[in-house]
C-alpha cells in the first residue's frame, strides 16, 4: 500500500513538472489558446497591439478603413471555428510555416517601436503580435492583416 501511495505521488510530480517544462516551450498562440478563454485572451492582445501602434504612429489617412480591418480581425479572433482550427494540428502547418516571416516582422516592430515604450511594453507588443499573427496565418493564411491596420502599417514593412 505504502509503496503505491508513493508511486503515485511521484507519478503526479512528474505530470505536473513535465507540464510546466511544457508551458515553458510553447510558442505564443499555444499559450493564449491554453487560457480558459483563448478568445478573450487573443482579443485583447490584439486591442493593445492596436491601441499602443495607432497611439505611436501619426494620424491615420483612412482612419473608417482602420477600423474596419481592425473589427475584421476582431471577428476573427472571436470566432469559435478559428479557436478550433487553431487547436488542430492539421491546420497548425500554415502558422509554423510562417514562423520565420512572424519572427522577423516581430523583430522589426520591436525595432521600429525603440524607446517610444519601455523595455516591458515593447516586449508584451510584439508577444501580442507574435500571437495574433500565428493566429491569422492559420485561419487566414497570407491575409497581411498588419498592413491594413494604420499603427501596425506604420511600424511594418508594408
Amino acid at each position: 500500500m505504502r509503496k503505491r501511495v508513493l508511486f503515485g505521488v511521484s507519478a503526479a510530480a512528474a505530470v505536473l513538472f513535465g507540464q510546466a517544462v511544457l508551458a515553458q516551450g510553447l510558442s505564443e498562440l499555444d499559450r493564449a489558446l491554453a487560457k480558459p478563454d483563448p478568445s478573450g485572451e487573443l482579443l485583447a492582445g490584439f486591442n493593445e497591439l492596436a491601441s499602443a501602434t495607432t497611439n505611436i504612429a501619426p494620424s491615420s489617412a483612412a482612419p473608417d478603413q482602420d477600423k474596419a480591418k481592425a473589427a475584421e480581425v476582431r471577428a476573427a479572433l472571436q470566432d469559435p471555428n478559428g479557436i478550433a482550427m487553431a487547436r488542430d494540428s492539421g491546420h497548425r502547418a500554415a502558422a509554423d510555416a510562417a514562423a520565420a516571416q512572424i519572427n522577423q516582422l516581430a523583430a522589426t516592430l520591436e525595432q521600429n517601436i525603440g524607446a517610444r515604450l519601455s523595455a516591458d511594453a515593447r516586449a508584451g507588443l510584439v508577444n501580442d503580435f507574435k500571437t495574433v499573427a500565428q493566429y491569422m496565418q492559420i485561419v487566414r493564411p497570407n491575409d497581411l492583416w498588419f498592413c491594413q491596420i494604420h499603427g501596425t502599417r506604420v511600424l511594418l514593412p508594408c
